[in-house]
């Protein structure tokens, strides 16, 4: 702790600044701004206030309310995280710059990229995580409530990052790194819930279904080419709980001379996972065509398709 309070108190206050505006940009920012007009310096240390800042803390109030509102229903709450994408980081420049425009050029810099990188990061881990709550409604906790304790998380850490900057920096710091080692696959729902977007968004122009072998990326390819079938075919997909591959992976299933598999990438080989003659149990959700695999006792698992593909049996 001593080694800490050493640091400039706008460096102590930004790592776990950052990390709530990660997870709640809107309300880190109007929290922040409240502290700078009506708190107390933190540590004894002066934070000097941009002039006219003042004026955005309405603005800051209002999109909270808009945000809060998208994240109950499932398809406002896809447009608006992933518009999120852009603004997080955004967001996180402001508020570095807000702490130290009053630094070093050099300094106020890197420590708003600094802030930008993480606010886009713990985003990235934040709404992947509800957004697999999302794909699987029944994991127990509703994201919804779940939405509502990342908010009362993300206005925990943002006081503590104010009242106690000493002990909100390594807490911040902590969750970093728990989110390195624990949310790559989060970042997969993301990359999936991306084209769950781009579907929504063009597949009423094109409601393709299975994808043709020269349509398919060149890794599927490869990977059939030493596959003794012919005729292949693909549709993108996600899924959840295979067996040997809990986790959410982002792949294909294709069709490889009649023999179904879901196909995903690790690292620079692809896995193969054969769905052989599984009973198929479709069900339209707000977001995907969920195809549950019925399998022995026990988790089922289950592949997320896009809804331009409704009506056209994937298994068929």
């Amino acid at each position: 702790m001593n080694e800490l309070s050493s640091l400039p108190p706008e460096i102590l206050l930004l790592l776990p600044l950052a990390v709530a505006a990660g997870i709640d940009l809107y309300l880190t920012l109007l929290v922040t701004g409240l502290y700078l007009f009506f708190g107390e310096p933190p540590l004894g240390g002066p934070i000097p206030l941009p002039p006219g800042s003042w004026g955005i803390l309405p603005g800051l109030a209002c999109l909270y309310l808009v945000e809060t509102a998208a994240e109950i229903r499932p398809v406002p709450a896809l447009f608006w995280h992933h518009l999120q994408l852009l603004i997080r980081p955004l967001g996180g420049l402001l508020l570095g710059v807000s702490l130290l425009w009053e630094a070093s050029s050099a300094l106020t810099m890197v420590g708003a990229t600094l802030a930008a990188l993480v606010a886009a990061f713990v985003h990235v881990l934040a709404w992947g995580q509800s957004l697999l709550l999302r794909l699987s409604p029944g994991r127990h906790v509703s994201p919804v409530t779940f939405n509502l304790a990342q908010d009362t998380f993300a206005l925990a850490l943002s006081v503590l990052a104010w009242e106690r900057p000493l002990y909100g920096f390594p807490i911040a710091f902590l969750l970093l790194l728990l989110g390195l080692v624990r949310g790559a696959h989060l970042h997969r729902v993301v990359r999936f819930g991306t084209s769950l977007l781009g579907d929504r968004i063009w597949g009423i122009l094109s409601r393709g279904g299975w994808t043709q072998t020269e349509s398919l990326p060149a890794w599927v390819r490869r990977w059939a080419s030493g596959v003794p079938f012919g005729g292949l075919r693909g549709l993108r997909a996600g899924a959840l709980g295979l067996p040997g591959w809990k986790r959410f992976r982002e792949g294909w299933i294709v069709n490889h001379g009649g023999r179904l598999s879901f196909l995903f990438r690790r690292g620079r080989r692809s896995v193969e996972v054969p769905l052989g003659d599984q009973a198929w149990d479709e069900e339209a959700t707000p977001l995907t065509l969920r195809v549950r695999l019925r399998a022995p006792p026990g988790p089922s698992p289950a592949l997320f398709l896009h809804l331009s593909k409704m009506g056209q049996k994937p298994h068929k």
